[in-house]
């Protein structure tokens, strides 16, 4: 363990800070023992990066190394949420997440992983937002290995922007319509959903997961796909509530999510696409239609 002193950092207006490793770069122990250990350690967020959607190579031993056309995605990139956040709430520092932006290889060159486009990064975004986080910072910037497939957010020769930079910029402005309502709120935990029509394997390891009742709005949610559910309080105890569908952009399947809400509610406030919506309860539920990879923020309303 090396101890440092800011004057070894030089200009100390510079933010530094420890990005932990996703779930599978920690080798076969605990990763909740990792996180642990680390936040014991006194840091003062918790930060950690996972890219869970790429394209598989294979090595010949002759030739080049080729890759599959199906996507894959890490079933267990929702248990690396569940266990960072969880940390993070235990003690009470803010979750940080880095999201994958650029395409680039890793593993030898056996990893490409996938060219992310605004619906990828807005995905990622509202996962993260989902358990909570309040921090969002996107890989990478600039790279100049040759690992770095077609650069980055610009072009390290011309200094001119790439189609990266342009979707990251419009992914960021989709959130900003919205987030300063976000923002009001503290997260509780996540209730994860398992669809009725399809599951996406995604939910099936999660140990922090909370009932759906915790913040007492809700008394029951179901949904056609796979859907996190997460739950907020603001400072004068108003609840908020975020859905997202856990289905992959590319897969165009949406979720019917209905949400069966307590006695007294009579509507609920929905932010979806930077979009206001006030929707009225049915005898007292309400069903939100979330596009795959989609992510809404609900402010239920009770009744005067």
């Amino acid at each position: 363990q090396q101890q440092w002193d800011e004057s070894d950092f030089g200009a100390n207006d510079k933010l530094l800070y420890v990005n932990l490793r996703p779930i599978y770069g920690t080798g076969t122990g605990s990763y909740d023992t990792y996180v642990s250990t680390a936040v014991n350690k006194g840091l003062d967020m918790v930060s950690f990066d996972h890219y869970a959607m790429y394209y598989q190579g294979h090595d010949p031993w002759y030739g080049d190394i080729y890759y599959d056309s199906a996507l894959s995605c890490r079933e267990n990139w929702i248990q690396n949420f569940d266990i960072a956040s969880y940390y993070a709430k235990e003690t009470t520092i803010p979750l940080w997440y880095t999201l994958l932006a650029t395409q680039h290889l890793a593993d030898g060159d056996l990893t490409k992983y996938k060219d992310p486009n605004v619906n990828d990064l807005t995905y990622q975004m509202y996962v993260a937002m989902t358990y909570g986080a309040t921090h969002l910072t996107h890989y990478t910037f600039a790279g100049t290995g040759d690992y770095i497939i077609d650069g980055a957010m610009f072009n390290q020769n011309t200094g001119e922007w790439t189609q990266t930079y342009n979707d990251v910029n419009e992914a960021n402005a989709i959130i900003r319509e919205w987030d300063h309502v976000f923002m009001n709120f503290n997260w509780l935990g996540v209730s994860a959903i398992t669809g009725t029509s399809a599951q996406t394997g995604f939910i099936n390891s999660l140990t922090h997961s909370i009932n759906v009742d915790a913040n007492g709005v809700m008394k029951s949610v179901t949904a056609t796909q796979d859907v996190l559910v997460g739950h907020f309080k603001d400072v004068n105890g108003y609840a908020g509530v975020m859905l997202t569908n856990l289905t992959l952009p590319e897969n165009n399947t949406a979720s019917d999510v209905t949400i069966a809400f307590n006695d007294g509610y009579q509507a609920v406030k929905v932010y979806m696409d930077g979009e206001e919506e006030l929707v009225y309860l049915n005898n007292g539920q309400a069903t939100i239609t979330l596009d795959s990879a989609e992510g809404v923020f609900l402010i239920p309303i009770k009744a005067k």
